[in-house]
Protein backbone atom coordinates (compact mmCIF):
# COMPACT_ATOMS: atom_id res chain seq x y z
CA UNK A 1 0.00 0.00 0.00
CA UNK A 2 2.82 2.35 0.84
CA UNK A 3 4.53 1.38 -2.38
CA UNK A 4 1.39 2.23 -4.36
CA UNK A 5 1.10 5.62 -2.67
CA UNK A 6 4.74 6.38 -3.36
CA UNK A 7 4.26 5.41 -6.98
CA UNK A 8 1.21 7.64 -7.26
CA UNK A 9 3.07 10.53 -5.66
CA UNK A 10 6.03 10.07 -7.96
CA UNK A 11 3.72 10.01 -10.97
CA UNK A 12 2.05 13.21 -9.79
CA UNK A 13 5.40 14.99 -9.41
CA UNK A 14 6.48 13.67 -12.80
CA UNK A 15 3.29 15.06 -14.37
CA UNK A 16 3.88 18.46 -12.77
CA UNK A 17 7.48 18.56 -13.96
CA UNK A 18 6.48 17.49 -17.46
CA UNK A 19 3.80 20.18 -17.53
CA UNK A 20 6.22 22.85 -16.37
CA UNK A 21 8.77 21.63 -18.87
CA UNK A 22 6.19 21.83 -21.65
CA UNK A 23 5.28 25.37 -20.69
CA UNK A 24 8.93 26.40 -20.58
CA UNK A 25 9.57 24.71 -23.94
CA UNK A 26 6.57 26.50 -25.45
CA UNK A 27 7.58 29.96 -24.29
CA UNK A 28 11.36 29.65 -24.51
CA UNK A 29 11.55 27.76 -27.81
CA UNK A 30 8.31 27.91 -29.77
CA UNK A 31 7.39 31.45 -28.67
CA UNK A 32 10.93 32.72 -28.14
CA UNK A 33 10.76 35.54 -30.70
CA UNK A 34 7.33 36.67 -29.52
CA UNK A 35 8.36 36.61 -25.87
CA UNK A 36 11.54 38.49 -26.63
CA UNK A 37 9.51 41.05 -28.49
CA UNK A 38 7.13 41.49 -25.55
CA UNK A 39 10.05 41.86 -23.19
CA UNK A 40 11.63 44.43 -25.46
CA UNK A 41 8.35 46.31 -25.63
CA UNK A 42 8.20 46.38 -21.82
CA UNK A 43 11.67 47.91 -21.69
CA UNK A 44 11.53 50.26 -24.68
CA UNK A 45 9.73 53.34 -25.79
CA UNK A 46 8.90 54.21 -29.36
CA UNK A 47 8.22 57.50 -31.11
CA UNK A 48 6.78 57.69 -34.61
CA UNK A 49 9.02 59.54 -37.02
CA UNK A 50 6.35 61.60 -38.77
CA UNK A 51 6.45 65.36 -38.69
CA UNK A 52 2.64 65.45 -38.69
CA UNK A 53 0.96 62.23 -37.52
CA UNK A 54 -2.18 62.07 -39.67
CA UNK A 55 -3.76 59.79 -42.21
CA UNK A 56 -2.58 60.32 -45.77
CA UNK A 57 -4.23 61.88 -48.81
CA UNK A 58 -4.00 59.53 -51.81
CA UNK A 59 -4.50 59.97 -55.53
CA UNK A 60 -7.08 57.99 -57.53
CA UNK A 61 -4.66 55.05 -57.86
CA UNK A 62 -3.70 54.92 -54.19
CA UNK A 63 -0.43 56.84 -54.65
CA UNK A 64 0.33 59.00 -51.57
CA UNK A 65 0.22 62.74 -52.13
CA UNK A 66 1.28 63.34 -48.53
CA UNK A 67 3.79 61.64 -46.26
CA UNK A 68 6.07 60.56 -49.10
CA UNK A 69 9.00 62.85 -48.36
CA UNK A 70 11.94 62.04 -46.07
CA UNK A 71 14.06 64.64 -44.31
CA UNK A 72 16.40 64.68 -41.33
CA UNK A 73 15.24 65.81 -37.92
CA UNK A 74 17.26 66.74 -34.85
CA UNK A 75 16.00 64.93 -31.75
CA UNK A 76 17.06 65.18 -28.12
CA UNK A 77 16.96 62.73 -25.19
CA UNK A 78 15.87 64.82 -22.16
CA UNK A 79 16.62 62.10 -19.60
CA UNK A 80 20.22 61.78 -20.83
CA UNK A 81 20.90 65.52 -20.71
CA UNK A 82 22.11 66.69 -17.30
CA UNK A 83 22.37 70.37 -18.19
CA UNK A 84 19.85 71.49 -20.87
CA UNK A 85 21.44 74.93 -21.06
CA UNK A 86 24.94 73.55 -21.71
CA UNK A 87 23.72 71.08 -24.36
CA UNK A 88 21.70 73.78 -26.09
CA UNK A 89 24.64 76.17 -26.15
CA UNK A 90 26.80 73.44 -27.71
CA UNK A 91 24.25 73.04 -30.49
CA UNK A 92 23.94 76.81 -30.91
CA UNK A 93 27.72 77.19 -31.24
CA UNK A 94 27.81 74.62 -34.03
CA UNK A 95 24.67 75.68 -35.89
CA UNK A 96 24.65 79.43 -35.33
CA UNK A 97 21.32 79.68 -33.49
CA UNK A 98 20.06 83.01 -32.20
CA UNK A 99 18.81 83.66 -28.65
CA UNK A 100 15.20 82.84 -29.57
CA UNK A 101 16.13 79.43 -30.98
CA UNK A 102 18.34 78.68 -27.96
CA UNK A 103 15.52 79.48 -25.54
CA UNK A 104 13.02 77.35 -27.47
CA UNK A 105 15.28 74.26 -27.59
CA UNK A 106 16.29 74.61 -23.93
CA UNK A 107 12.61 74.77 -22.96
CA UNK A 108 11.91 71.57 -24.92
CA UNK A 109 14.62 69.76 -22.99
CA UNK A 110 13.30 71.08 -19.65
CA UNK A 111 9.70 70.21 -20.46
CA UNK A 112 10.75 66.78 -21.69
CA UNK A 113 12.53 66.10 -18.38
CA UNK A 114 9.52 67.21 -16.32
CA UNK A 115 7.05 65.14 -18.36
CA UNK A 116 9.28 62.09 -18.63
CA UNK A 117 9.50 62.21 -22.41
CA UNK A 118 12.01 59.83 -23.95
CA UNK A 119 12.48 61.91 -27.07
CA UNK A 120 11.77 65.50 -28.15
CA UNK A 121 11.98 67.11 -31.56
CA UNK A 122 14.44 69.99 -31.63
CA UNK A 123 14.54 71.00 -35.28
CA UNK A 124 12.90 69.89 -38.54
CA UNK A 125 14.13 69.83 -41.20
CA UNK A 126 17.87 69.90 -40.71
CA UNK A 127 19.73 71.49 -43.60
CA UNK A 128 22.47 69.64 -45.47
CA UNK A 129 25.24 71.82 -44.07
CA UNK A 130 23.89 71.27 -40.53
CA UNK A 131 23.96 67.51 -41.09
CA UNK A 132 27.61 67.71 -42.10
CA UNK A 133 28.49 69.79 -39.04
CA UNK A 134 26.75 67.47 -36.56
CA UNK A 135 28.13 64.34 -38.18
CA UNK A 136 31.67 65.74 -37.84
CA UNK A 137 31.10 67.17 -34.37
CA UNK A 138 28.25 65.36 -32.54
CA UNK A 139 26.65 66.57 -29.30
CA UNK A 140 25.86 64.18 -26.44
CA UNK A 141 22.14 63.69 -25.86
CA UNK A 142 21.00 64.46 -29.42
CA UNK A 143 20.58 62.37 -32.56
CA UNK A 144 19.84 62.91 -36.25
CA UNK A 145 16.93 60.73 -37.38
CA UNK A 146 15.11 60.32 -40.72
CA UNK A 147 11.60 61.76 -40.58
CA UNK A 148 8.65 61.05 -42.85
CA UNK A 149 7.49 64.51 -43.83
CA UNK A 150 3.93 65.29 -44.86
CA UNK A 151 4.71 67.93 -47.48
CA UNK A 152 7.61 68.62 -49.81
CA UNK A 153 9.40 71.92 -50.19
CA UNK A 154 8.18 72.37 -53.78
CA UNK A 155 4.59 73.26 -52.82
CA UNK A 156 3.20 70.35 -54.81
CA UNK A 157 -0.63 70.49 -54.93
CA UNK A 158 -0.54 72.84 -51.94
CA UNK A 159 -3.90 74.52 -52.63
CA UNK A 160 -5.62 71.21 -53.26
CA UNK A 161 -4.19 69.35 -50.27
CA UNK A 162 -4.39 72.35 -47.98
CA UNK A 163 -2.41 72.90 -44.82
CA UNK A 164 -2.41 71.99 -41.14
CA UNK A 165 -1.25 73.94 -38.14
CA UNK A 166 -0.59 73.25 -34.49
CA UNK A 167 -3.36 73.97 -32.04
CA UNK A 168 -0.77 75.15 -29.55
CA UNK A 169 2.94 75.86 -29.46
CA UNK A 170 4.35 72.42 -28.58
CA UNK A 171 7.69 71.96 -26.94
CA UNK A 172 7.82 68.21 -27.54
CA UNK A 173 6.98 65.85 -30.38
CA UNK A 174 3.43 66.58 -31.63
CA UNK A 175 0.50 64.16 -31.46
CA UNK A 176 -2.30 63.66 -33.98
CA UNK A 177 -4.95 65.50 -31.98
CA UNK A 178 -2.79 68.62 -31.71
CA UNK A 179 -2.80 69.34 -35.44
CA UNK A 180 -5.79 70.64 -37.37
CA UNK A 181 -6.46 71.28 -41.04
CA UNK A 182 -6.95 74.93 -41.97
CA UNK A 183 -7.55 74.70 -45.73
CA UNK A 184 -8.16 72.34 -48.64
CA UNK A 185 -8.71 68.62 -48.14
CA UNK A 186 -6.86 68.83 -44.81
CA UNK A 187 -9.60 71.11 -43.47
CA UNK A 188 -12.62 69.34 -44.94
CA UNK A 189 -11.45 65.91 -43.73
CA UNK A 190 -9.74 67.00 -40.53
CA UNK A 191 -11.65 64.61 -38.27
CA UNK A 192 -10.95 61.68 -40.60
CA UNK A 193 -7.24 62.42 -40.99
CA UNK A 194 -6.68 63.10 -37.28
CA UNK A 195 -7.40 59.50 -36.34
CA UNK A 196 -4.53 57.12 -35.54
CA UNK A 197 -2.37 57.30 -38.66
CA UNK A 198 -2.17 54.07 -40.66
CA UNK A 199 1.21 52.39 -41.13
CA UNK A 200 3.72 51.46 -42.19
CA UNK A 201 5.76 54.31 -40.77
CA UNK A 202 9.26 54.67 -39.43
CA UNK A 203 9.62 54.86 -35.67
CA UNK A 204 12.55 55.05 -33.27
CA UNK A 205 12.83 52.70 -30.29
CA UNK A 206 14.95 53.47 -27.22
CA UNK A 207 15.65 51.05 -24.36
CA UNK A 208 14.58 52.33 -20.94
CA UNK A 209 15.10 51.20 -17.35
CA UNK A 210 12.41 50.40 -14.78
CA UNK A 211 11.82 54.11 -14.20
CA UNK A 212 11.35 54.76 -17.91
CA UNK A 213 14.65 56.58 -18.36
CA UNK A 214 16.76 55.84 -21.46
CA UNK A 215 19.66 53.48 -20.75
CA UNK A 216 23.00 55.16 -21.55
CA UNK A 217 25.21 53.36 -24.04
CA UNK A 218 22.36 51.64 -25.95
CA UNK A 219 21.80 53.56 -29.19
CA UNK A 220 18.24 54.11 -30.51
CA UNK A 221 17.04 51.92 -33.36
CA UNK A 222 14.97 53.11 -36.31
CA UNK A 223 12.54 50.46 -37.54
CA UNK A 224 9.51 50.11 -39.82
CA UNK A 225 6.26 49.59 -37.98
CA UNK A 226 3.94 47.09 -39.65
CA UNK A 227 0.59 48.21 -41.06
CA UNK A 228 -1.77 48.44 -38.11
CA UNK A 229 -4.92 48.61 -40.22
CA UNK A 230 -6.08 51.56 -38.11
CA UNK A 231 -6.78 55.07 -39.26
CA UNK A 232 -8.18 56.34 -42.53
CA UNK A 233 -6.86 57.85 -45.73
CA UNK A 234 -8.72 60.22 -48.06
CA UNK A 235 -8.71 59.11 -51.72
CA UNK A 236 -8.99 61.86 -54.34
CA UNK A 237 -9.97 61.66 -58.00
CA UNK A 238 -6.71 63.41 -58.91
CA UNK A 239 -4.02 61.56 -60.86
CA UNK A 240 -0.62 62.18 -59.28
CA UNK A 241 1.31 61.90 -62.57
CA UNK A 242 -0.97 64.34 -64.35
CA UNK A 243 -0.94 66.74 -61.39
CA UNK A 244 2.86 66.78 -61.56
CA UNK A 245 2.80 67.35 -65.32
CA UNK A 246 0.33 70.24 -64.96
CA UNK A 247 2.41 71.88 -62.24
CA UNK A 248 5.61 71.62 -64.29
CA UNK A 249 3.94 73.44 -67.17
CA UNK A 250 2.56 76.07 -64.80
CA UNK A 251 5.95 76.60 -63.15
CA UNK A 252 7.26 77.67 -66.55
CA UNK A 253 4.28 79.54 -67.95
CA UNK A 254 1.86 80.69 -65.23
CA UNK A 255 2.91 83.07 -62.47
CA UNK A 256 -0.64 83.69 -61.31
CA UNK A 257 -3.67 81.65 -62.34
CA UNK A 258 -5.18 78.17 -62.29
CA UNK A 259 -5.59 74.95 -64.27
CA UNK A 260 -8.35 72.35 -63.99
CA UNK A 261 -8.35 69.02 -65.84
CA UNK A 262 -11.64 67.07 -65.81
CA UNK A 263 -12.68 63.66 -67.12
CA UNK A 264 -15.65 64.14 -69.46
CA UNK A 265 -17.34 60.78 -68.80
CA UNK A 266 -17.13 60.75 -65.00
CA UNK A 267 -16.55 64.48 -64.27
CA UNK A 268 -13.69 63.46 -62.00
CA UNK A 269 -11.23 66.29 -61.45
CA UNK A 270 -7.93 64.75 -62.55
CA UNK A 271 -5.76 67.76 -61.73
CA UNK A 272 -6.26 71.08 -59.99
CA UNK A 273 -3.49 73.60 -59.51
CA UNK A 274 -3.19 77.25 -58.57
CA UNK A 275 -0.41 79.82 -58.72
CA UNK A 276 1.37 81.35 -56.93
CA UNK A 277 2.26 78.52 -54.55
CA UNK A 278 2.81 78.84 -50.83
CA UNK A 279 5.38 77.15 -48.60
CA UNK A 280 4.34 74.68 -45.94
CA UNK A 281 5.61 75.93 -42.62
CA UNK A 282 2.81 75.08 -40.21
CA UNK A 283 3.11 78.51 -38.63
CA UNK A 284 0.62 80.63 -40.57
CA UNK A 285 -1.91 82.36 -38.35
CA UNK A 286 -4.67 81.72 -40.86
CA UNK A 287 -5.05 80.80 -44.48
CA UNK A 288 -6.16 84.09 -45.97
CA UNK A 289 -8.15 84.04 -49.17
CA UNK A 290 -7.61 87.57 -50.32
CA UNK A 291 -7.47 88.38 -54.03
CA UNK A 292 -3.66 88.46 -54.21
CA UNK A 293 -2.93 85.95 -51.47
CA UNK A 294 -0.74 82.95 -52.39
CA UNK A 295 -3.05 80.89 -50.17
CA UNK A 296 -6.01 81.50 -52.49
CA UNK A 297 -7.03 78.47 -54.56
CA UNK A 298 -7.67 80.24 -57.84
CA UNK A 299 -9.28 77.14 -59.34
CA UNK A 300 -12.22 77.83 -57.01
CA UNK A 301 -12.06 81.64 -57.02
CA UNK A 302 -14.41 83.83 -59.05
CA UNK A 303 -13.46 85.73 -62.18
CA UNK A 304 -15.19 87.37 -65.11
CA UNK A 305 -15.17 84.52 -67.64
CA UNK A 306 -15.18 86.94 -70.57
CA UNK A 307 -15.75 85.37 -73.96
CA UNK A 308 -15.99 81.85 -72.50
CA UNK A 309 -19.47 82.88 -71.36
CA UNK A 310 -20.43 83.37 -75.03
CA UNK A 311 -20.89 79.58 -75.04
CA UNK A 312 -23.83 80.00 -72.66
CA UNK A 313 -25.35 82.78 -74.78
CA UNK A 314 -24.98 80.74 -77.97
CA UNK A 315 -26.37 77.58 -76.33
CA UNK A 316 -29.39 79.43 -74.95
CA UNK A 317 -30.11 81.23 -78.24
CA UNK A 318 -29.89 78.01 -80.26
CA UNK A 319 -31.88 75.98 -77.76
CA UNK A 320 -34.60 78.64 -77.53
CA UNK A 321 -34.77 78.79 -81.32
CA UNK A 322 -34.26 82.58 -81.54
CA UNK A 323 -31.26 82.22 -83.89
CA UNK A 324 -29.72 79.62 -86.16
CA UNK A 325 -26.08 78.87 -86.93
CA UNK A 326 -26.51 80.39 -90.39
CA UNK A 327 -27.88 83.77 -89.23
CA UNK A 328 -25.39 86.60 -89.86
CA UNK A 329 -24.53 89.86 -88.12
CA UNK A 330 -22.21 92.71 -88.99
CA UNK A 331 -19.24 93.71 -86.84
CA UNK A 332 -17.87 97.19 -87.46
CA UNK A 333 -15.39 97.09 -84.58
CA UNK A 334 -17.90 98.03 -81.87
CA UNK A 335 -21.58 97.80 -81.02
CA UNK A 336 -23.40 101.07 -80.33
CA UNK A 337 -26.51 101.12 -78.15
CA UNK A 338 -29.35 103.59 -78.62
CA UNK A 339 -28.22 105.65 -75.62
CA UNK A 340 -24.85 106.31 -77.24
CA UNK A 341 -22.88 103.78 -75.15
CA UNK A 342 -20.74 101.42 -77.21
CA UNK A 343 -18.82 98.21 -76.49
CA UNK A 344 -15.79 97.57 -78.64
CA UNK A 345 -14.63 94.35 -80.27
CA UNK A 346 -11.05 93.17 -79.89
CA UNK A 347 -10.64 93.63 -83.67
CA UNK A 348 -10.89 97.40 -83.91
CA UNK A 349 -11.44 97.47 -87.67
CA UNK A 350 -14.28 94.99 -87.31
CA UNK A 351 -14.88 91.43 -88.54
CA UNK A 352 -17.52 92.31 -91.12
CA UNK A 353 -20.41 89.89 -91.65
CA UNK A 354 -20.19 86.67 -89.60
CA UNK A 355 -22.59 83.87 -88.80
CA UNK A 356 -22.90 82.52 -85.25
CA UNK A 357 -20.23 79.83 -85.66
CA UNK A 358 -17.76 82.33 -87.13
CA UNK A 359 -18.64 84.90 -84.49
CA UNK A 360 -17.94 82.46 -81.66
CA UNK A 361 -14.80 81.04 -83.27
CA UNK A 362 -13.39 84.54 -83.76
CA UNK A 363 -14.64 85.70 -80.34
CA UNK A 364 -16.50 88.63 -81.84
CA UNK A 365 -18.13 90.82 -79.20
CA UNK A 366 -20.47 92.56 -81.63
CA UNK A 367 -22.01 89.32 -82.91
CA UNK A 368 -22.58 87.82 -79.46
CA UNK A 369 -23.99 91.09 -78.07
CA UNK A 370 -26.56 91.11 -80.87
CA UNK A 371 -27.36 87.44 -80.22
CA UNK A 372 -27.73 88.17 -76.51
CA UNK A 373 -30.06 91.10 -77.15
CA UNK A 374 -32.22 88.94 -79.39
CA UNK A 375 -32.28 86.21 -76.74
CA UNK A 376 -33.28 88.59 -73.94
CA UNK A 377 -32.49 88.83 -70.25
CA UNK A 378 -35.16 86.42 -68.96
CA UNK A 379 -34.29 83.61 -71.37
CA UNK A 380 -30.57 83.99 -70.65
CA UNK A 381 -31.10 83.71 -66.90
CA UNK A 382 -33.41 80.74 -67.44
CA UNK A 383 -30.78 78.86 -69.43
CA UNK A 384 -28.08 79.74 -66.91
CA UNK A 385 -30.16 77.76 -64.42
CA UNK A 386 -30.89 74.93 -66.86
CA UNK A 387 -27.21 74.51 -67.74
CA UNK A 388 -26.30 74.58 -64.03
CA UNK A 389 -23.66 77.17 -64.87
CA UNK A 390 -23.40 78.60 -61.35
CA UNK A 391 -23.77 75.28 -59.51
CA UNK A 392 -21.04 74.98 -56.85
CA UNK A 393 -21.42 71.32 -55.93
CA UNK A 394 -18.21 69.32 -56.03
CA UNK A 395 -18.78 65.74 -54.87
CA UNK A 396 -16.70 64.95 -51.81
CA UNK A 397 -15.59 68.56 -51.38
CA UNK A 398 -18.24 70.53 -49.49
CA UNK A 399 -18.24 74.18 -48.57
CA UNK A 400 -16.88 75.73 -51.77
CA UNK A 401 -17.15 79.48 -51.37
CA UNK A 402 -17.97 81.95 -52.74
CA UNK A 403 -20.72 80.98 -55.17
CA UNK A 404 -20.54 82.01 -58.81
CA UNK A 405 -23.33 84.16 -60.19
CA UNK A 406 -24.88 85.63 -63.32
CA UNK A 407 -26.69 88.85 -62.47
CA UNK A 408 -28.04 90.90 -65.34
CA UNK A 409 -29.57 94.27 -64.62
CA UNK A 410 -32.49 95.40 -66.82
CA UNK A 411 -31.52 97.31 -69.93
CA UNK A 412 -29.68 96.67 -73.20
CA UNK A 413 -26.23 97.80 -72.00
CA UNK A 414 -26.26 95.42 -69.01
CA UNK A 415 -27.41 92.63 -71.31
CA UNK A 416 -24.61 93.47 -73.75
CA UNK A 417 -21.97 93.30 -71.01
CA UNK A 418 -23.37 90.03 -69.68
CA UNK A 419 -23.38 88.52 -73.19
CA UNK A 420 -19.60 88.83 -73.34
CA UNK A 421 -19.05 87.56 -69.78
CA UNK A 422 -18.19 90.84 -68.11
CA UNK A 423 -20.32 92.91 -65.72
CA UNK A 424 -22.55 90.75 -63.52
CA UNK A 425 -20.98 87.42 -64.54
CA UNK A 426 -18.55 85.68 -62.16
CA UNK A 427 -17.49 82.03 -62.47
CA UNK A 428 -14.65 79.83 -61.21
CA UNK A 429 -12.34 77.72 -63.42
CA UNK A 430 -14.03 74.58 -62.04
CA UNK A 431 -17.45 75.93 -63.06
CA UNK A 432 -16.11 76.75 -66.53
CA UNK A 433 -14.69 73.21 -66.78
CA UNK A 434 -18.09 71.80 -65.85
CA UNK A 435 -19.76 73.92 -68.57
CA UNK A 436 -17.34 72.73 -71.26
CA UNK A 437 -17.72 69.12 -70.08
CA UNK A 438 -21.51 69.43 -70.47
CA UNK A 439 -21.07 70.49 -74.09
CA UNK A 440 -18.46 67.79 -74.78
CA UNK A 441 -20.73 65.15 -73.21
CA UNK A 442 -23.59 65.69 -75.66
CA UNK A 443 -25.40 68.24 -73.52
CA UNK A 444 -25.53 66.19 -70.30
CA UNK A 445 -24.66 67.66 -66.90
CA UNK A 446 -23.54 66.09 -63.66
CA UNK A 447 -21.60 67.52 -60.74
CA UNK A 448 -17.80 67.40 -60.70
CA UNK A 449 -16.15 65.01 -58.22
CA UNK A 450 -12.90 65.59 -56.32
CA UNK A 451 -12.96 62.89 -53.60
CA UNK A 452 -13.62 59.21 -54.30
CA UNK A 453 -13.99 58.29 -50.66
CA UNK A 454 -12.38 57.35 -47.36
CA UNK A 455 -10.33 54.16 -47.26
CA UNK A 456 -8.77 52.27 -44.39
CA UNK A 457 -5.12 51.28 -44.40
CA UNK A 458 -6.11 47.66 -45.04
CA UNK A 459 -7.76 48.71 -48.32
CA UNK A 460 -11.39 48.55 -47.19
CA UNK A 461 -13.61 51.52 -47.98
CA UNK A 462 -14.96 53.40 -44.97
CA UNK A 463 -17.16 55.49 -47.23
CA UNK A 464 -17.45 56.30 -50.95
CA UNK A 465 -18.77 59.26 -52.90
CA UNK A 466 -20.49 58.13 -56.07
CA UNK A 467 -21.11 60.35 -59.09
CA UNK A 468 -24.65 61.61 -59.66
CA UNK A 469 -26.88 60.50 -62.55
CA UNK A 470 -26.49 62.71 -65.60
CA UNK A 471 -29.19 65.20 -66.60
CA UNK A 472 -29.81 66.36 -70.15
CA UNK A 473 -29.72 70.16 -70.03
CA UNK A 474 -29.43 70.93 -73.76
CA UNK A 475 -30.30 68.86 -76.81
CA UNK A 476 -27.79 66.69 -78.64
CA UNK A 477 -28.25 68.92 -81.70
CA UNK A 478 -27.30 72.07 -79.82
CA UNK A 479 -24.32 70.31 -78.21
CA UNK A 480 -23.07 69.17 -81.63
CA UNK A 481 -23.41 72.68 -83.03
CA UNK A 482 -21.44 74.14 -80.10
CA UNK A 483 -18.71 71.52 -80.48
CA UNK A 484 -18.38 72.37 -84.16
CA UNK A 485 -17.93 76.04 -83.19
CA UNK A 486 -15.24 75.15 -80.62
CA UNK A 487 -13.40 73.06 -83.19
CA UNK A 488 -13.58 75.94 -85.66
CA UNK A 489 -12.11 78.29 -83.03
CA UNK A 490 -9.00 76.11 -82.82
CA UNK A 491 -8.71 75.44 -86.55
CA UNK A 492 -9.13 78.97 -87.86
CA UNK A 493 -10.19 81.27 -85.01
CA UNK A 494 -8.60 82.78 -81.92
CA UNK A 495 -7.61 79.42 -80.42
CA UNK A 496 -5.08 78.26 -83.03
CA UNK A 497 -2.28 77.96 -80.49
CA UNK A 498 -4.34 75.40 -78.59
CA UNK A 499 -4.33 72.94 -81.48
CA UNK A 500 -3.20 69.34 -80.87
CA UNK A 501 -1.96 67.67 -84.02
CA UNK A 502 -2.72 63.99 -83.40
CA UNK A 503 -5.94 64.03 -81.40
CA UNK A 504 -7.44 67.33 -82.43
CA UNK A 505 -8.74 69.79 -79.89
CA UNK A 506 -11.54 72.29 -79.45
CA UNK A 507 -11.85 75.31 -77.23
CA UNK A 508 -12.71 78.92 -76.53
CA UNK A 509 -10.41 81.80 -75.72
CA UNK A 510 -11.22 84.76 -73.50
CA UNK A 511 -9.52 87.97 -72.40
CA UNK A 512 -11.65 89.44 -69.63
CA UNK A 513 -11.31 92.94 -68.28
CA UNK A 514 -10.53 93.32 -64.58
CA UNK A 515 -10.85 97.08 -64.10
CA UNK A 516 -7.28 97.11 -62.76
CA UNK A 517 -4.32 98.80 -64.44
CA UNK A 518 -0.56 98.36 -64.22
CA UNK A 519 1.97 101.13 -63.59
CA UNK A 520 2.08 102.01 -67.29
CA UNK A 521 -1.69 102.51 -67.37
CA UNK A 522 -2.39 99.33 -69.34
CA UNK A 523 -5.43 97.35 -68.21
CA UNK A 524 -4.70 94.00 -66.57
CA UNK A 525 -6.51 91.13 -68.29
CA UNK A 526 -7.49 87.67 -67.06
CA UNK A 527 -6.86 85.36 -70.01
CA UNK A 528 -8.57 82.00 -70.57
CA UNK A 529 -8.58 78.92 -72.72
CA UNK A 530 -11.30 76.36 -72.03
CA UNK A 531 -11.46 73.32 -74.24
CA UNK A 532 -11.47 69.56 -74.65
CA UNK A 533 -9.71 66.73 -76.48
CA UNK A 534 -9.84 64.60 -78.56
CA UNK A 535 -12.35 66.11 -80.95
CA UNK A 536 -13.76 62.64 -81.67
CA UNK A 537 -15.30 61.17 -78.51
CA UNK A 538 -13.97 63.84 -76.11
CA UNK A 539 -12.29 62.42 -73.01
CA UNK A 540 -10.81 65.39 -71.15
CA UNK A 541 -11.57 69.03 -70.47
CA UNK A 542 -8.72 71.43 -69.69
CA UNK A 543 -9.37 74.96 -68.43
CA UNK A 544 -6.49 77.41 -68.17
CA UNK A 545 -6.70 80.80 -66.45
CA UNK A 546 -3.70 83.15 -66.54
CA UNK A 547 -3.94 86.46 -64.72
CA UNK A 548 -2.25 89.49 -66.25
CA UNK A 549 -1.92 87.79 -69.64
CA UNK A 550 -1.77 89.24 -73.14
CA UNK A 551 -4.78 87.39 -74.58
CA UNK A 552 -6.45 84.02 -74.29
CA UNK A 553 -5.07 82.91 -77.63
CA UNK A 554 -1.51 84.05 -76.96
CA UNK A 555 -1.14 83.37 -73.24
CA UNK A 556 -3.53 80.59 -72.18
CA UNK A 557 -3.89 78.49 -75.34
CA UNK A 558 -0.22 77.35 -75.40
CA UNK A 559 -0.57 76.19 -71.78
CA UNK A 560 -3.62 74.16 -72.80
CA UNK A 561 -1.66 72.61 -75.67
CA UNK A 562 1.31 71.59 -73.49
CA UNK A 563 -0.92 70.06 -70.83
CA UNK A 564 -2.91 68.28 -73.54
CA UNK A 565 0.29 66.82 -74.97
CA UNK A 566 1.37 65.63 -71.52
CA UNK A 567 -2.07 64.11 -70.94
CA UNK A 568 -1.91 62.22 -74.24
CA UNK A 569 1.58 60.98 -73.38
CA UNK A 570 0.50 59.67 -70.00
CA UNK A 571 -2.51 57.98 -71.59
CA UNK A 572 -0.52 56.39 -74.39
CA UNK A 573 -2.32 58.23 -77.18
Amino acid sequence: MDKNRCLQLMCSFLGVYLGLGGVLFYYQVLQASHTAGQTAEMHSRTVGLRDIPRGDILDRNGVPLTGKYTVWGLYGWPQLVKDPRHTTEELAARLGWDDKEVAAVENRFIRGQKEGQALVLLKLPVARYELDILERSPVDGVNLLPVQRRYGDDGFACHLLGEVKLKEDLLGAPHAEEWSGVSGVEKRYDEVLRRVPPGPVDEVAVMVDARGNPIPGIPPKVRKREDSGQGNNVVLTVDQRLQEAVEKVMDRRVQKGAVVVMDVASRDILAMASRPKFRYDGETEAVKEEKDSPFLNRALALYHPGSVFKLVVAAAALEAGVVSVNDTWNCTGSYAFDNGVSIGCWKKEGHGWLNLAEGLANSCNSVLIQVGLKLGREKLLDYVQRLRVTDTEIIGYPGVEPEGHVRVEPGPVAMGNASIGQEGVMLSPVQVASLVATIADDGRWTAPRLVKGIRRADGRWEGRFDTLPKERVISSKTARQLKAMLELAVKSGTGKQGQLKWTGSAGKTASSQTGRFDQSGKEILDTWFAGYLPTENPRWVIVVLVENGISGGETAAPVFREIGEALCGLSGI
